[in-house]
């Protein structure tokens, strides 16, 4: 059975406005987007490390409870599980403050058994960050050999600006892996100094992948393929939290993709309708969270959407 496998790190989200709590949400930018596969009842696993502690044992029940498959979940002795408080502007744009224990050295994960096509989700500094590169780099190869389609988030936010030769390298890697590359403007212009759409498809991405997703926060989404050139106009919205938009966005295209059965050879060859089709669908995952203080889309939009 076609399954969709995300591998990210966890946190415990704990969100603020105004100076005040306002929920703690179990997340992570692949975890939000597993939750919203699981939610939509799409067979999925998710590969990431956690403490032995309370913040734990809750997250892994959250992942069950939501249908995400946690035998995949490396617990690290005598560690704390990593905490993020999001603290929410005018706009419920959210700035993040991190607490979390040294990356540890010499883990192992228990590894899935990917089959050909399934659906693989890396995203943001996880999917390059050096101090894990050895854990994260085999599973992709394993990917990549056994015929699994790989969605690359890239994901890559201005506060990891000064390790942007360190990881270049490793981004590039996984373009060549991914069959779907999915970015914005703003990540393209950190890791490149680059924010032409056109020159960032033909000259950073095409070369290593031929199917990009560009997005620019309200302006409208490109969608670069071998064949198709097509922008899509993005709803504008008010929202109550924008933590999570883009993690259920990611879930909307892998939800698509499954539940059309669309292969990873035929993605190259989707029509333009199509590809606008699939881009409203994420869309609407996206607007969904964004409606809501939790991260990922509500069990009955899930319910309907998937009908």
């Amino acid at each position: 059975m076609r399954k969709v496998i995300g591998i990210g790190e966890s946190v415990l989200d704990i969100v603020f406005k105004n100076s005040q709590p306002q929920s703690a949400n179990p997340g992570g930018s692949a975890f939000n987007a597993i939750i919203a596969v699981g939610r939509c009842g799409v067979p999925c696993c998710f590969l990431t490390e956690m403490g032995d502690d309370l913040v734990s044992g809750f997250t892994g029940e959250f992942m069950e409870k939501n249908g995400v498959d946690s035998s995949f979940v490396t617990h690290i002795p005598n560690s704390k599980s990593r905490i993020s408080l999001a603290f929410l502007n005018e706009k419920n744009d959210a700035q993040y403050q991190f607490y979390r224990d040294p990356e540890p050295e010499n883990l192992v994960y228990a590894m899935p058994d990917i089959q050909e096509e399934d659906l693989v989700l890396i995203s943001s500094f996880y999917a390059v960050n050096p101090a894990i590169r050895y854990r994260v780099q085999p599973f992709l190869k394993m990917a990549k050999k056994k015929g699994a389609m790989i969605y690359y988030d890239v994901n890559f936010r201005p506060s990891h600006a000064n390790s942007v030769q360190a990881v270049l390298p490793s981004v590039q890697e996984n373009f060549s892996m991914a069959t779907v590359v999915r970015g914005s403007i703003d990540d393209f212009k950190v890791l490149y100094e680059i924010s032409d759409a056109g020159q960032i498809y033909q000259d950073i991405v095409a070369p290593y992948c031929k199917n990009l997703i560009l997005t620019d926060g309200p302006n409208p989404v490109r969608i670069f393929t071998p064949t198709v050139e097509i922008e899509i106009a993005v709803p504008q919205i008010k929202t109550v939290s924008t933590i999570g938009a883009g993690d259920n966005f990611n879930a909307g295209v892998l939800c698509y993709l499954y539940k059309n059965a669309i292969s990873k050879d035929r993605v190259s060859k989707l029509s333009s309708k199509e590809w606008e089709n699939l881009q409203k669908f994420a869309q609407s995952f996206a607007i969904e969270v964004c409606q809501s203080i939790e991260n990922y889309i509500s069990p009955e939009f899930a319910k309907r959407v998937m009908k």
